[in-house]
């Protein structure tokens, strides 16, 4: 998913979570983590690009 930092830039990141759940199977928190993939995605991007010129 692509998300806005604080300082007002676009980035691409993967999310990774989890739900910990309470002894009754309830939801009481989630642990997770955003990894950011923006300069795989540009090159993925790149690439696309190419390949579109290429076939043109």
């Amino acid at each position: 998913m692509q998300i806005r930092t604080a300082k007002d830039r676009l980035v691409w990141v993967r999310v990774m979570g989890q739900a910990v759940r309470n002894g009754d199977g309830q939801i009481i928190r989630v642990h997770g983590a955003f990894q950011d993939i923006t300069e795989k995605k540009q090159a993925e991007e790149a690439l696309r690009e190419s390949e579109q010129t290429l076939a043109a």
